[in-house]
């Protein structure tokens, strides 16, 4: 039945992307498919060969015999020319799938590429496979992407909230209670978390913390990266267990602090 309505809507895609006009599919209308930028479309070139050619192919061909689960229960990497299905879905699912890889529900193999790619070079490579599609190809993803209501944006808090339980959670609780591995503080409202500046907070993630005890605070810098990105996200989440009146407390001390100087 999928396939049926595929080809169906591929008919009538290419009918409205051959005039310049709306795409209609399922009576539903969307303005005509947005022209590709060559000089993006050429950088995506380049970056697709260096990142996605070795498991892709260089021709976007995919691994032989594609559809096939391999004995792992995996898939091997699809084609992502008009013969595979990567033009079925949306350009958000698409961007985040070349982010953060693929499902492991799936037991994909797909890696991430958030840390090595910038959202800009992330959207060049699909530029560049969007131009190998054909036009039908192009016109139904467009009407799927242009279709598919967009993802909100994790605020910083959220973000860190992710951040913390995967990072922080282990010795200082799911909910910043604490105590979980002594001597780990709470972190919410109830102890001294906030009685420190931004400035030696960051430190405290990024460079680690002496404690009186057997475990000490472990460094995050290579994990969470620079103080003012991630680190950041896990100082707004934290901040957002505090009453009203320690927040404003700690911010007045941000005010006053003196950052030292390294």
């Amino acid at each position: 039945m999928l396939a049926v309505s595929t080809a169906l809507a591929l008919m009538l895609v290419q009918r409205s992307t051959s005039s310049g006009t709306s795409v209609v599919i399922n009576n539903t209308a969307v303005p005509p498919v947005p022209a590709l930028d060559p000089d993006r479309v050429a950088r995506g070139a380049i970056l697709y060969a260096e990142n996605c050619a070795t498991c892709h192919g260089a021709n976007l061909e995919g691994a032989p015999d594609w559809k096939r689960r391999l004995p792992d229960g995996s898939l091997p990497p699809p084609p992502h020319d008009s013969s595979g299905h990567t033009w079925h879905h949306p350009d958000a699912l698409l961007l985040s799938i070349i982010a953060n890889g693929g499902d492991p529900a799936t037991k994909s193999k797909m890696p991430a590429f958030k840390d090595k790619l910038t959202q800009d070079e992330m959207t060049a490579i699909l530029e560049f496979i969007k131009s190998r599609w054909g036009e039908g190809e192009r016109g139904f993803q467009w009407w799927m992407t242009a279709t598919t209501p967009p993802t909100p944006t994790p605020t910083p808090v959220a973000l860190g909230r992710t951040l913390f339980v995967a990072n922080c959670a282990e010795c200082h609780g799911e909910n910043a209670e604490g105590h979980v591995i002594e001597p780990a503080p709470a972190l919410d409202a109830s102890e001294h978390a906030w009685h420190h500046p931004d400035w030696q907070l960051r430190q405290f993630i990024h460079d680690g913390k002496y404690s009186f005890g057997p475990v000490q605070m472990p460094a995050f810098k290579d994990k969470l990266g620079d103080p003012a990105g991630q680190i950041g996200f896990v100082i707004a989440y934290i901040k957002s267990l505090w009453t009203e009146e320690q927040r404003a407390s700690q911010e007045s001390m941000n005010q006053r602090s003196v950052v030292p100087t390294p």
